[in-house]
């Protein structure tokens, strides 16, 4: 052969070559679907549980029975919440009636009022925008929506979040609730850990593996950052006790094996997914859902079978403002995009629980420049005193250091006065 026509030839295999890589699909950028639980509070609300529970519950006494006390327990819950469902009922009528009333004020929606109070939101063409809806949930209002994106924020539907969460809300006399209450985001699985193209799907199953072990480092997010719930009425911290951490850490050996050795399937990983809720506290209740309730089938049905639809998180405040909501979701966006650009497996370093507000700092600061997104904005999420303290950058040693499982009763205590009374 030639030694001209040997390179030319040479080229245009190159050239082949390099151009088929080239038109093979990238993955695209993360694009995650949340869907909101905000849950909202008014005085009349509060008042009405409050009064209705202590009356009940001590009723027994105030009779001259102290030996009927439980039955006063189960009588003041069972009884508050009943009462507090006809004063839920009333506001969230006057609640709806405002959606209605500012939106037919708005120059760019209109609004249809259906079946329990649910609001179709309209643009000026009549085009469906989305939905939200108020209802009741355990003392509190609980408004929930249709699936909605990051960028849906700058559009119809980011002025129909704010026209309901924030200013109906006012109008009505309804505040974020800071005890009880919480500002849950579900995040849609398949937007989160599926792979692949639209006509080869698959699952991410290092993803999930990791997203998980991430939690688990980053305890400062439900322990103050993000949330802190210390009477674990609705978001426990994940990992508090020997026994979760020991099961958590079975699960990761076993999980990581398979992966390994590529024995893991579709079949295998819905039931990884189902023993980490079930055996190391990833459930309802606690900060990090990966099992939320199926809403539709048989009640018979063997959850072993089906893919989450979404996985929840809890350990979220109700947002203050239309900005908070926006900030949290780029958080979260933003922390599954590093995760899912990570080579390899996560560390799981066993860390304590921080035990200030100093080492929740360092921790969240570093959570926030991994996740490519600007410091001094996601802060804003933070708790006001959290905000005034100078992150430190600390090796994963200083970092992730191993002890307590939980925090120390001083700092307990200041976080949820902090957050709860005081608001900072």
């Amino acid at each position: 052969m030639k030694p001209k026509f040997f390179f030319a030839a040479a080229a245009l295999l190159i050239f082949f070559k390099t151009s088929a890589f080239a038109t093979e699909p990238t993955a695209k950028q993360l694009e995650l679907m949340f869907g909101i639980e905000e849950e909202l509070r008014s005085p009349l609300i509060l008042t009405t549980y409050l009064t209705s529970r202590t009356a009940l519950t001590t009723a027994p006494i105030t009779l001259g029975n102290p030996h009927l006390m439980p039955f006063g327990l189960i009588g003041g819950y069972l009884g508050a919440h009943a009462a507090t469902g006809v004063s839920i009922d009333f506001t969230i009528k006057k609640f709806a009636k405002n959606i209605i009333k500012l939106c037919s004020e708005h120059p760019e929606l209109n609004c249809i009022e259906g079946d329990g109070h649910k609001i179709m939101f309209l643009d000026q063409s009549g085009n469906t925008v989305g939905w939200l809806k108020p209802k009741y949930d355990l003392a509190v209002i609980e408004v929930v929506g249709s699936p909605i994106k990051i960028a849906d924020l700058d559009s119809h539907m980011g002025k129909a979040l704010q026209l309901t969460l924030f200013d109906a809300t006012k109008k009505t006399g309804l505040y974020p609730a800071k005890t009880g209450g919480e500002g849950h985001l579900h995040i849609d699985f398949n937007s989160l850990f599926q792979k692949g193209t639209p006509e080869k799907p698959n699952w991410d199953y290092r993803l999930f593996r990791n997203y998980a072990v991430d939690w688990a480092n980053h305890n400062e997010l439900y322990y103050g950052a993000l949330h802190y719930d210390p009477i674990d009425l609705a978001a426990k911290p994940l990992l508090r006790s020997e026994q979760t951490r020991n099961a958590f850490l079975k699960w990761l050996e076993e999980f990581d094996g398979e992966l390994k050795n590529g024995s893991i399937d579709d079949q295998k990983f819905m039931k990884y997914i189902h023993r980490l809720g079930n055996e190391c506290g990833f459930r309802k209740g606690f900060a990090l859902n990966v099992i939320p309730k199926i809403e539709t089938g048989p009640k018979a049905i063997d959850l072993n079978l089906h893919m989450p639809k979404t996985i929840e998180v809890r350990s979220l405040k109700p947002k203050k403002t239309f900005g908070h909501l926006g900030s949290t979701m780029k958080l979260l966006q933003g922390r599954a995009e590093y995760l899912r650009n990570l080579d390899g497996l996560l560390p799981y370093h066993q860390p304590a629980a921080i035990q200030n507000a100093q080492e929740g700092v360092d921790r969240f600061y570093r959570y926030v420049k991994e996740s490519n997104l600007d410091y001094d904005e996601i802060k804003k999420l933070l708790p006001e005193t959290w905000q005034k303290k100078t992150p430190r950058t600390l090796s994963d040693a200083e970092l992730f250091k191993p002890g307590r499982l939980k925090p120390n009763a001083k700092f307990r205590c200041m976080t949820w006065m902090n957050a709860h009374l005081f608001g900072k």
